[in-house]
């Protein structure tokens, strides 16, 4: 109950919180408290572990899909896309890879960015592949050559 202690003594303030949590009741009552909390952003790292690749869990899939209403920004992170839940790469508006070990995880993940499961199988630790949402743009990189190539060009969406 310290997070909630800690929120509640700084109502709507800046604030830099860390919670680290021993599983899915811990992960369902972070995500609860983020989306009560509004305008942060909410980083949840391995959710893979505390998500499975079904529907999202009551209060992560509320933060997921309603949070960005409240000014929340939320970023989700795991090795492992394929065992995560659905709705965290749906909602993503961003898609940021790097190497891939899995042929399930670069399926999955390619099928969302909308490219050849080649153009991921073929990237070596330190790559990097950045999808939008938006456009559809996709860039790619390496951290240790700090290049950026555009992969393929945005594109203006107008809605239907």
């Amino acid at each position: 109950m310290q997070l909630l202690d800690r929120l509640h003594r700084n109502p709507k303030g800046p604030l830099k919180i860390a919670f680290v949590g021993n599983g899915r009741k811990a992960f369902d009552l972070w995500s609860r408290a983020a989306f009560a909390w509004c305008n942060c952003v909410a980083v949840a790292e391995e959710i893979a572990d505390v998500t499975t690749p079904a529907k999202a869990p009551d209060g992560w899939g509320t933060l997921l899909r309603r949070g960005r209403k409240r000014g929340i920004k939320v970023i989700c992170v795991t090795q492992r896309p394929a065992e995560a839940d659905k709705t965290a790469i749906s909602q993503a508006a961003v898609i940021h890879t790097g190497y891939l070990g899995r042929d399930a995880d670069i399926a999955y993940v390619a099928r969302e960015m909308k490219v050849e499961p080649a153009a991921l199988d073929s990237l070596v630790p330190l790559d990097w592949v950045r999808y939008r949402r938006a456009d559809l743009s996709i860039v790619g990189g390496n951290l240790t050559h700090k290049r950026v190539t555009v992969l393929r060009e945005g594109v203006k969406r107008t809605p239907t």
